[in-house]
């Protein structure tokens, strides 16, 4: 984490200090914690902070994310604007989804299942035709309440010679069978 640093999300000033953020004296509330880094909640928004050591392996660049941010997707929550600081790159800002009724994914109707998987592999599609392949352990984001969501994706690859579409949706395919159906992941 970016700690004892100022950053800015638009004319916002965040204050990290300790693993806290905070916006104008107001403490944001912590919404989780990973691998990458913490996400936050501010005004209907998740901010995602990267650690940072992460930042050196894994970030895109400002302007992939900016290419990022300008693709429009409902299912698949991406980018919404890139966290600044006078150093690096330390997060952006997303769409904040409540997960009223969070439903396991197994016990969705199969109609209503397919029509949704369709849905998200359609973005995965677009994602890859912008030359972004998805390189994230899928099935852990995926959440359903009231529609399927792929929460929190941040491990992209990007080659603007590569059309990624079709390895996008193999490898969601390949976690969703893997991790979803046969339950492996758990056995590994």
């Amino acid at each position: 984490m970016l700690n004892n640093k100022v950053c800015y999300l638009g004319n916002d000033k965040l204050i990290v200090k300790d693993n806290n953020v905070y916006i104008d004296d107001l403490e944001l509330k912590l919404l989780g914690s990973g691998v990458d880094g913490y996400v936050y909640k501010y005004n209907g928004k998740a901010l995602k902070l990267y650690h940072d050591n992460f930042y050196v392996k894994e970030h895109l660049t400002k302007n992939q994310i900016n290419l990022l941010c300008s693709l429009f997707t409902e299912n698949i929550i991406l980018p919404m604007e890139i966290i600044t600081s006078t150093e690096e790159n330390p997060g952006f800002s997303m769409e904040y989804i409540k997960l009223d009724n969070n439903q396991d994914i197994l016990n969705i109707n199969l109609d209503i299942l397919i029509n949704e998987l369709k849905k998200l592999e359609d973005e995965l599609f677009m994602l890859g035709k912008n030359n972004f392949l998805l390189n994230d352990k899928l099935v852990n984001n995926l959440y359903f309440s009231n529609k399927l969501y792929l929460l929190d994706p941040d491990s992209f690859i990007y080659d603007e010679k590569v059309d990624f579409s079709y390895k996008n949706i193999e490898v969601f395919n390949w976690y969703f069978i893997r991790d979803i159906i046969f339950n492996l992941d758990n056995n590994l």
